[in-house]
């Protein structure tokens, strides 16, 4: 069933739709983070709008979340070689 909540992001009351108590509970953080992201922008970037402070928020996460994408993809690119090495390396002892 669904629900609303309330979250406040950068001085703005919204309603977001939500489920499960933990799955509010997960928007709620969501929501503070980019609260935070936000504030921290504001702080270092007087006199512009808050449109373009949502903008470059938004920007800001997307480069995180590409940057643990690509983590991630290099982590699985390692650990596939160095199992192929073992795999390869183990045949080795095999036959030998």
């Amino acid at each position: 069933m669904s629900e609303f909540i309330e979250v406040l992001i950068h001085g703005q009351l919204l309603k977001l739709r939500s489920g499960s108590g933990a799955e509010s509970e997960y928007i709620r953080e969501v929501a503070s983070y980019v609260d935070e992201v936000m504030k921290e922008i504001s702080r270092n970037s007087s006199g512009v709008s808050r449109d373009r402070i949502a903008v470059m928020a938004a920007v800001r996460i997307a480069d995180s979340l590409f940057q643990q994408r690509q983590s991630v993809a290099d982590g699985v690119k390692s650990f596939e070689e160095n199992v192929g090495r073992l795999i390869e390396s183990s045949d080795q002892f095999m036959r030998g």
